[in-house]
Formats: structure tokens, C-alpha cells, sequence
């Protein structure tokens, strides 16, 4: 395992997760559907304060559906800053990967269904990487040792 302090991801676990989530090739399917199925949006459609769902991502398919509020334009990258509903949590998205509130979803067929996540095992702790807006997970017990980008289940 790779040293890290919390609130810190290290290098080798954040390569690591860009390789393809086995987990998530269903999610990939219904994005890819449902970026097919809706039109493409410019970051000029976009009011800062305004609302808008998340749709058409591909590696992290569970944040499709999720309602988030345009924060800005991170103008060196095209990008809306977002901040997810009901969190401090912000993403960096394409304005591609936007619907603005109230127009027109996909096909509900070709939307991914939000995954619900089960309570965290005892002692372990998720922390949001400021750089990528991913949740990553360590262990109290050994912070460094256990850091993972993969939500743990309950021990054994």
C-alpha cells in the first residue's frame, strides 16, 4: 500500500482509478445511452446559481440523476464547476454532461438508476479528493496503509 495522509490521495492509488470500474460497465451502457438521447449543451446555457442534473458520465455512472447547482466556468478547462445537492462535494463537468433543470430528460430507459450505497464498516472514514471530487476510503486504524478508491463493504 501506498503512504498517504487523509484528505490527501497518493499518486499510485489515483492511477489505479483511472483504469475502467468493473462495477460500473453497466452504468457506462445507460450513460452512453443517454447522452445519445439528449442534446448537447454549451456552457453558455448555463446560469451561475441555477440547477441542473448530472447525466451521460460514463466513469462515474452513479452520479447520473443526481441534482447539482452551477457554481462557475472553469475557464482553463471549458469545464461548470458544480456542487452536488445536499453536499460540499464539486465536480468539474463538461457542459455536455449537463440538463438544465426542467428540460427534457432521456428516455427513463436509458437513464442509470443512482446506486445506493450501504452504511461504511466500523472505523473507516471516506474523504472527498479535492483535485478529482472523488470520494476515496482509509481505515482509522492505518490511514496510510488502507486508502482506497473502492467503497469497502462490511468485514468479516
Amino acid at each position: 500500500a501506498t503512504a498517504a495522509a487523509p484528505g490527501a490521495a497518493p499518486a499510485a492509488v489515483w492511477a489505479a482509478a483511472a483504469a475502467p470500474r468493473a462495477s460500473a460497465a453497466a452504468s457506462r451502457a445507460a450513460a452512453a445511452a443517454a447522452t445519445a438521447a439528449a442534446p448537447v449543451a454549451a456552457a453558455e446555457d448555463f446560469e451561475e446559481g441555477s440547477w441542473a442534473v448530472i447525466t451521460g458520465l460514463r466513469r462515474d455512472g452513479e452520479l447520473n440523476g443526481k441534482r447539482c447547482r452551477i457554481e462557475g466556468l472553469d475557464k482553463d478547462t471549458g469545464r461548470l464547476v458544480v456542487r452536488l445537492d445536499g453536499s460540499n462535494r464539486y465536480l468539474r463537468l463538461k457542459p455536455a454532461n449537463l440538463r438544465a433543470e426542467g428540460a427534457a430528460a432521456p428516455a427513463a430507459s436509458a437513464v442509470a438508476a443512482p446506486m445506493q450505497f450501504s452504511p461504511l464498516p466500523p472505523s473507516w472514514h471516506e474523504t472527498v479528493d479535492k483535485a478529482s471530487g472523488l470520494s476515496y476510503f482509509w481505515k482509522e486504524s492505518d490511514p496510510a496503509g488502507t486508502v482506497t478508491w473502492t467503497r469497502p463493504t462490511t468485514e468479516s
